[in-house]
């Protein structure tokens, strides 16, 4: 009898991630039916706790995600496309901004290599030197402070995209899922995160999560 038949090239091999030490999960039949675990717990490679989890439970899990965001999207997508909308328009211009922001450093950056040559050659006083390099220092961390945000808000135009596509596929689905369907849920749900034998995290495509329980099956939970 093997009650621990791999099986790869499954496509939630790719969307199942183990939270205690960030693998992949992998497919194994048992008698039960097929079962997902940790990758590198499988191996042996890591000492993961993680219990299994039932490949049908994940499927009605997604399923009623997905539904669930379905039905309640003008609730969730309406809002959440509004302020990065509203975020979007404040970014307008944030490439050229970032460029003028370099500029900015590369001068300050040469002034410091200036005032470290005259201090070199005696030109220089030490503390005159050190009085301008801590505020050519300051000028700079506050440069890639703004450079840092200017960046966020070009993340969140991604985020925004994203966004758009999810309200795209609702749109079209036209109604509630009753079935598994691989290509649907693949384009609406990016991974799922095992936090333990009873919790899942979903990570939606637009930066959405959303919290998951796993259902217990009492002395067939697997341990």
């Amino acid at each position: 009898r093997n009650d621990h038949v791999r099986t790869g090239g499954h496509q939630l091999s790719k969307m199942l991630v183990c939270h205690e030490c960030g693998h992949n999960y992998r497919r194994l039949k048992q008698r039960e039916g097929y079962v997902w675990r940790c990758s590198y717990a499988t191996s042996g490679k890591s000492n993961c706790k993680l219990h299994k989890v039932r490949e049908d439970d994940i499927q009605s899990i997604f399923i009623r995600c997905v539904n669930t965001l379905y039905t309640h999207r003008d609730e969730i997508l309406t809002p959440l496309i509004g302020q990065m909308e509203a975020l979007q328009s404040l970014a307008n211009g944030t490439q050229l901004k970032i460029y003028e922001i370099d500029k900015q450093i590369a001068v300050l950056s040469k002034q410091s290599l200036v005032i470290a040559e005259l201090l070199s050659s005696g030109i220089l006083e030490a503390a005159d030197f050190s009085a301008q390099s801590n505020e050519l220092g300051r000028q700079i961390s506050s440069l890639r402070s703004k450079r840092r945000e200017q960046l966020l808000q070009n993340e969140n135009s991604d985020l925004l995209a994203s966004l758009h596509e999810l309200a795209d596929i609702f749109e079209d689905m036209g109604a509630e899922i009753t079935e598994y369907d691989e290509e649907l849920i693949r384009s609406i749900i990016v991974k799922a995160e095992v936090l333990s034998d009873t919790e899942l995290c979903i990570h939606i495509k637009g930066g959405i999560t959303v919290p998951e329980r796993l259902p217990q099956h009492g002395n067939r939970r697997c341990k």
